[in-house]
């Protein structure tokens, strides 16, 4: 994985060792659309910036203490398709101990010890109370670390779809391992969580992300809770692909900065410029961290209702601490299929049983309690249809050797000995 393509919550001298796309946010809002603050524009991108380079990713914002990678039982289905997406299914094990893992205490300190540096004079933080769509995304990362993004709900046919990066997900260059225990909060504020949590049903990535960390958007679709849908609950913004520069832009994230750590939703406004990169990127001018990685870009966006168009997610920065510039990629082809498939999905399947493990008065076992143990349930590489084709003659012809070797065996026993 290249760093500098991705935005994620977790340690960043982890990150850096492992040359990892690094570079989180979380954005999170949280009540009913009302009058706010006039947005204040970022500041313009210096005019030698550059596209960034792997030494300048935005680190991830989770706290450099690790914890032993977490043990593998019941593992998530993840399919990779013969298409542009791969698939990954968190299982039922996997969302009921997301749901008791993250206690409030627990997405609060997801934030702290960063190492991220102040925050930076780029960006304002929200006080308004029109963004119930934008959350903080929690989850443990490859290592068993506690770290977050940020996300948004989204309008869809299954009204259970939220957009973010890819790098909240899984990282580019781990082929048979994703993230887990990960929730969506939206209107994340200050240790509140209005709306509840969505545990992660299912997150759907681009095949170029993972083979050549590229395209780095993600969709994820979410448990209903309480027996309601996610955007029955909070609403959902509309989406469009294609965009070009330049087009005027407000972007959203949880900064894990200081004196924020996450706990507060920032935002940047500035009209964005290409990249010139291939997979085509936008950046505009801002400072925000690691942890605004995921959140959303809206063009047309009215901060007296909090609605807005979904034109991109915050991907990373030009450097890991002192970032001048916040770069998303364009939502092409690709992200449309991620969107499509998502909204496709059937929501008997997304909610498991209507939502039941999402809603608050599903049953814990004993093995999911707020313990600090790592999850015992990581999501793993499932055969695609063309390898499954392939492995099951080559099963029956192992079968038919070993019966064959049994057999010779048994012969040889029975004949009489001199």
């Amino acid at each position: 994985m290249r760093i500098g393509r991705a935005l994620t919550t977790t340690a960043a001298v982890a990150m850096l060792a492992t040359a990892a796309v690094t570079s989180t946010g979380s954005y999170a809002a949280s009540g009913t659309p009302t009058p706010s603050p006039e947005i204040a524009p970022s500041p313009p991108p210096s005019a030698h910036s550059s596209p960034p380079s792997p030494a300048s990713s935005l680190a991830p914002a989770g706290t450099p203490h690790f914890s032993s990678p977490p043990a593998r039982s019941a593992p998530t289905r993840v399919q990779q398709r013969r298409t542009r997406i791969d698939r990954l299914e968190f299982n039922d094990l996997d969302r009921v101990q997301a749901l008791a893992h993250w206690t409030p205490d627990r997405m609060k300190a997801a934030g702290r010890g960063t190492g991220l540096g102040p925050t930076g004079p780029g960006s304002r933080a929200w006080t308004g109370d029109g963004l119930a769509t934008v959350g903080r995304l929690f989850f443990q990362n490859h290592e068993g670390v506690d770290t977050f993004c940020s996300a948004t709900a989204v309008r869809s046919r299954n009204k259970s779809v939220v957009m973010t990066a890819a790098h909240c997900i899984r990282r580019s260059d781990m082929i048979h391992d994703a993230y887990s225990r990960m929730v969506f909060v939206p209107g994340y504020t200050q240790g509140a969580t209005p709306h509840g949590t969505f545990a992660v049903n299912t997150a759907y990535t681009a095949r170029s992300w993972r083979e050549d960390a590229a395209e780095d958007i993600a969709a994820l679709t979410v448990d209903e809770q309480a027996g309601r849908r996610l955007t029955d609950v909070v609403g959902g913004h509309d989406i469009s692909f294609d965009s070009t520069a330049p087009m005027r832009i407000t972007a959203f994230g949880y900064p894990a900065s200081n004196p924020d750590a996450g706990e507060v939703l920032r935002y940047c406004s500035g009209t964005t410029r290409s990249l010139h990169t291939d997979p085509p990127e936008l950046a505009i001018g801002c400072d925000m961290t690691g942890g605004a990685s995921g959140g959303p870009w809206f063009r047309d966006f009215d901060p007296a209702r909090g609605t807005g168009t979904l034109v991109s997610v915050n991907s990373h920065g030009d450097a890991l601490t002192g970032s001048t510039i916040m770069a998303g990629p364009v939502l092409g082809t690709t992200a449309r299929e991620l969107y499509n498939t998502a909204q496709a999905q059937r929501f008997a399947d997304a909610s498991r049983g209507s939502g039941r493990q999402s809603s608050p008065a599903a049953p814990i076992p004993p093995t999911s309690a707020t313990d600090g143990t790592p999850s015992t349930s990581q999501p793993q590489l499932a055969e695609s249809g063309a390898e499954l084709i392939w492995s099951l003659p080559i099963a029956t012809a192992l079968l038919a050797f070993g019966a064959l070797i049994s057999w010779t065996v048994r012969r040889h026993a029975r004949r009489p000995r001199n």
